[in-house]
């Protein structure tokens, strides 16, 4: 799958329905080379946990400390227990 590479905010903000801040996050990762893809960025703009998750600052300062536990804790979903 093939994150998304545009850096321009507006075109992003028309593509996806997202907001201006969310926008200037994916960029902020894009220069990061933390890929996006275009299907979470849609569904951030209408799930307001996505988009908290995206905005964290843990994202842009250690993405590789994220956990699938952790970026469930933004979200209305639970882990499946074995």
């Amino acid at each position: 799958m093939r994150g998304e590479r545009e850096k321009d905010i507006d075109a992003l903000m028309g593509r996806y329905g997202i907001g201006r801040r969310l926008a200037t996050r994916v960029v902020a990762l894009l220069s990061r080379n933390i890929d996006v893809t275009g299907t979470l960025l849609a569904e951030a703009g209408g799930d307001g946990s996505l988009e908290k998750l995206l905005l964290d600052s843990a994202l842009l300062t250690d993405p590789q400390a994220l956990s699938e536990q952790y970026a469930v804790s933004y979200t209305h979903l639970t882990l499946p227990t074995n």
